[in-house]
């Protein structure tokens, strides 16, 4: 089991230095310091699949404590998929890639602006990946020795995936992270609470809410469908 769990990690790995030689890429041609936020993002996505073969190894008590921990964190590795508005053409064409004596402006379907959508998708596919592979760690731990019954177990992923959805809103609409938790918990208690008690007037909050929900849980379908189905 670990020589597997040792072979994918590998993989994991690899993908991970071949998104980041992509940005060194972009950096070489383009000679800007734009999307070099990209690996730093990738990083704190990668934090809730490390975070769930933590809690894989414990039980009882430490296990639940490692449960909030990972969603925290969870949010992280999905909310990597908003970069992709960083392809915001206004944007985009403040610069210019050089290549030998031509210049490549960031128009659409020039060589610039078309290098970008390969490098925001790459990255943000494979955050969205490690938030569908380390939710379907934690799935599985909830269902190990029958901690909880199978419609429980489900419950609770699709309640962790309901607040990640929250968490991308007031991460890309209020620019709040998981490190406020840590440096103002009151007043992200209170922020939440009034969007759960003022749904009306926090329509926008759960308009976006409910789309990533709704987005992630396909998703989520889909792979946890694709592991069942390839299983021997």
């Amino acid at each position: 089991m670990k020589t597997k769990q040792h072979k994918i990690a590998l993989v994991l790995a690899l993908v991970a230095a071949a998104c980041v030689a992509l940005s060194i890429v972009r950096y070489i041609y383009s000679g800007t310091i734009r999307h070099l936020y990209l690996p730093w993002n990738l990083l704190l996505g990668s934090l809730p699949l490390y975070l769930a073969y933590i809690l894989s190894q414990y039980r009882g008590r430490w296990f639940w404590v490692l449960f909030i921990v990972w969603l925290l964190f969870l949010p992280n590795a999905f909310y990597i998929v908003t970069d992709l508005l960083h392809l915001n053409p206004i944007e985009a064409n403040l610069e210019h890639y050089w290549v030998g004596n031509y210049r490549y402006a960031l128009e659409p379907n020039s060589p610039g602006i078309l290098f970008d959508t390969a490098l925001l998708f790459m990255y943000s596919s494979y955050g969205f990946l490690l938030g569908l592979i380390s939710t379907g760690v934690v799935h599985d731990q909830l269902l190990d020795k029958k901690r909880f019954k199978p419609n429980a177990a489900w419950l609770t992923i699709l309640g962790s995936l309901f607040l990640s959805g929250l968490a991308i809103f007031i991460g890309r609409r209020l620019r709040l992270n998981s490190w406020d938790i840590a440096t103002d918990p009151v007043g992200l208690v209170k922020l939440i609470a009034n969007i759960f008690l003022h749904p009306i007037a926090n329509a926008e909050a759960w308009a976006v809410t409910l789309l990533f929900f709704y987005v992630s849980a396909c998703f989520y379908l889909l792979y946890r469908s694709l592991i069942y189905l390839t299983k021997p």
